[in-house]
């Protein structure tokens, strides 16, 4: 993951790659997809031929930056509450990140993104209906002429209304067949300073699933300011208002909810709650750490 970031911005990979504007979803447009399209498979396949169970799913909006994201795994394999001293590692001491992480043991560990673990090629490459444009330039995001055959949500064959085949509906599945298998299986949350992944549905769904399946959950923030500033926000959380760049997948996501008033309030206990949720565990790690510098 480390190789491709440094790649960005270089004649090698999206050379008009902008850390502090450029989104998770033009990396995906313009760097990921293009990047895999001879052998029109997920990137993560190419990243690892011999393919590697994630010791960690990561769960994020692709409206964010990507730097963002990077940033957050980075904190997440250094053992810290916030992607701050991440941010100042990514962008000016690479060299010393990767000296850290060899000395944590954690540069190898795994982590499933679904830009990368995703094959693109079956999915959306070839066309971009909502017409979104580079956060820089304006321009349109290319689309792919790779020839893959693709699967959506309802393509079929089916089973129980569900595309078989595709790879965009199935991430709730993923994470039980995930957490079945290895005990210690986790959820990084990254947390943009708008927390605007707690407005996505499929975010929110993957949080309400690791929650359920009893996954250990890190909730990563850029500052601890963060958390207070957009506290109101969370507490108004409606997954009927919730959003998806798929109108399917909402339906998809709704269907699974039976009483959504009921949800909305396991939500808030989920994040809210003063023994085990989200922002209390990250409270807690974050005063673990300030004791481990004194």
């Amino acid at each position: 993951l480390l190789d491709f970031y440094e790649e960005l911005g270089t004649a090698a990979r999206m050379p008009q790659y902008n850390p502090e504007r450029h989104t998770t979803e033009d990396v995906v447009r313009q760097a990921i997809i293009p990047g895999s399209k001879a052998e029109a498979c997920a990137f993560a396949e190419l990243m690892a031929p011999a393919g590697k169970r994630p010791d960690c799913m990561v769960t994020h909006t692709w409206g964010s930056l990507f730097f963002d994201l990077m940033a957050a795994v980075v904190a997440d394999a250094l053992g810290d509450p916030d992607y701050t001293m991440a941010t100042y590692l990514l962008l000016c001491d690479i060299g010393a990140l990767r000296q850290m992480l060899h000395t944590r043991g954690t540069r190898t560990r795994t982590y499933w993104i679904c830009a990368f673990s995703v094959n693109q090629h079956a999915g959306i490459c070839e066309s971009d209906p909502h017409l979104k444009c580079d956060s820089v330039s304006g321009f349109p995001h290319p689309t792919c002429d790779c020839g893959r055959t693709k699967f959506f949500n309802t393509t079929a064959p089916t089973y129980q209304g569900r595309s078989v085949n595709c790879e965009m509906n199935k991430f709730t599945d993923l994470m039980s067949f995930l957490a079945a298998h290895n005990p210690r299986f986790e959820q990084i949350i990254v947390a943009d300073s708008a927390f605007s992944l707690f407005q996505r549905a499929w975010c929110v769904a993957e949080i309400a699933q690791a929650h359920a399946l009893g996954m250990v959950q890190h909730l990563k923030v850029l500052t601890k300011e963060d958390i207070a500033t957009q506290e109101g926000a969370l507490r108004g959380l409606r997954v009927q208002e919730m959003e998806a760049s798929r109108p399917e997948d909402i339906e998809e996501i709704m269907r699974e909810i039976p009483d959504p008033d009921a949800f909305n309030r396991e939500l808030q206990q989920l994040i809210f709650d003063r023994g085990t949720g989200l922002l209390q565990a990250w409270l807690n790690a974050e005063q673990r750490m300030a004791r481990a510098g004194h």
